[in-house]
């Protein structure tokens, strides 16, 4: 069972992120205005939904998410660039 796989196309600037189902933490993923997010995201103190994960990811609220009692991986893509921001 693959953890995560992630391929890159030079040639074309594709990419293919693919994160496995898990009972938990779940996954989650977001595609809106020209950015992709995804990953794996539990936080323990207050509820926190994909979308509100994705807003923080998108606006470089780096230290507010790393100041949860969370635990995650966050991949953040840009499309019209092409540029991965973890």
């Amino acid at each position: 069972m693959k953890h995560f796989s992630l391929a890159i196309s030079l040639r074309d600037w594709s990419f293919q992120i693919e994160l496995p189902e898990k009972t938990f933490p779940q996954k989650f993923w977001v595609e809106k205005n020209n950015f992709v997010c995804g990953g794996y995201f539990v936080v323990w103190e207050k509820e926190l939904g994909k979308e509100e994960i994705f807003e923080l990811a998108i606006n470089k609220k780096w230290k507010e998410l790393a100041t949860l009692v969370a635990d995650f991986i966050i991949s953040l893509w840009i499309k019209k660039v092409n540029s991965c921001l973890f």
